[in-house]
């Protein structure tokens, strides 16, 4: 059972955003290590970089079984998200990153070899449900599903699984050679790469990418950011889930 766990928010011009506390790290462990194992690859891939004690650490896996812990009107921050918290009070990030849970997709061959499995059974869904993407029109997938891959070769363990709740937008802010992307008010710096699949991080001073390969990697610096999304309306509105 889901130990649902909510931490008292911070109000930012007419909205509700604020760092997950050690509380949430710590529910997310426990439920991990039921739903994986704890001894399996799939929990010390989630768990990888990531402080329990302290309420520190980011990256895409853990960020997105964050959101199973949140409750009813809580979600991880998302891009459309951050840009809004950025544009009321960008000292919200000052001395932190924040990866969202989202992967961006470019094409269906690896820019890291470790990606290959994820990145093969990723591919495979999206073209089964005709979603278009490439270099210059990449495929940002949000509300994503983990399960655990037994398959030996597959570094991390997991696959990630487009579900009922998944939204798929082409963003073509996010085309390979583009150095500057539009997220809220202002246009900010942003890396990319040319193939492959990538997660999607908010760096101190404002600076976005979407260039990592290790879709685990986690620093002591990073926090994982939780937005009401029942506060604003989000970017993503307008899209439908995909089924």
């Amino acid at each position: 059972m889901i130990n649902r766990v909510k931490v008292e928010p911070q109000v930012i011009r007419g909205f509700e955003a604020f760092y997950a506390d050690a509380k949430l790290y710590q529910a997310v462990a426990e439920g991990t290590a039921e739903k994986f194992g704890k001894d399996s690859r799939a929990y010390q891939t989630v768990m990888n970089g990531v402080n329990t004690k302290e309420g520190t650490g980011s990256q895409f896996f853990f960020n997105t079984e964050a959101e199973l812990y949140l409750p009813k009107g809580q979600r991880v921050a998302r891009l459309a998200d951050l840009g809004k918290i950025y544009d009321a009070d960008n000292s919200f990030f000052n001395g932190i990153y924040t990866d969202t849970p989202e992967l961006i997709l470019r094409t269906d061959t690896p820019s890291w070899k470790n990606n290959t499995q994820i990145l093969e059974n990723l591919v495979g869904q999206a073209r089964e449900r005709g979603l278009e993407f490439s270099s210059d029109n990449p495929l940002v997938l949000s509300g994503l599903e983990l399960t655990r891959d037994y398959n030996g070769d597959n570094y991390y363990g997991i696959l990630v699984q487009i579900g009922d709740n998944t939204v798929a937008v082409n963003d073509p802010r996010f085309a390979y050679g583009k150095d500057k992307i539009q997220v809220g008010n202002k246009a900010k710096t942003l890396w990319t790469k040319d193939k492959g699949l990538s997660g999607v991080y908010l760096d101190r001073g404002g600076c976005w990418g979407s260039n990592y390969d290790g879709l685990a990697y986690s620093g002591d610096y990073g926090r994982v950011v939780v937005f009401n999304a029942e506060s604003v309306v989000s970017e993503n509105s307008e899209f439908e889930a995909v089924r």
